[in-house]
């Protein structure tokens, strides 16, 4: 996937173009892209469930299997952590870029609704 650049951008590396295909796959749904329906992960649907350790624990199985699955061969993760702070739940995920060894972090978070909190 090499995603446009802006126009009057330089086109972007293969370092930028890895890390915004983590930081999309962390923010798609699955079934959102009608060409590939299994791209993406389902961390609104978990939090349907309730936020507890064993949703946590199923939200980063899915993220360290998505990541491995699609984009194994192009980075290794050195740390996943998932964190619910009121409302909200954060995702930090750092990983190497075998190619090079750059070290990249990717943050996300994900407004919890209020009937989903315990």
């Amino acid at each position: 996937m090499n995603y446009p650049s802006f126009i009057g951008k330089k086109e972007q590396s293969k370092s930028e173009l890895l890390y915004n295909k983590v930081k999309i796959l962390m923010q798609t749904n699955v079934k959102e892209l009608i060409y590939d329906i299994d791209f993406g992960t389902d961390i609104r649907s978990h939090l349907k469930q309730g936020i507890s350790n064993i949703v946590i624990g199923e939200i980063k199985e899915e993220i360290l299997n998505k990541l491995n699955n699609y984009l194994g061969n192009e980075l290794e993760v050195t740390s996943l952590i998932v964190k619910q702070n009121d409302n909200k739940l954060f995702v930090n995920l750092e990983y190497t870029e075998l190619s090079t060894g750059k070290i990249e972090t990717i943050t996300a978070e994900e407004v919890v609704e209020n009937k989903y909190l315990d």
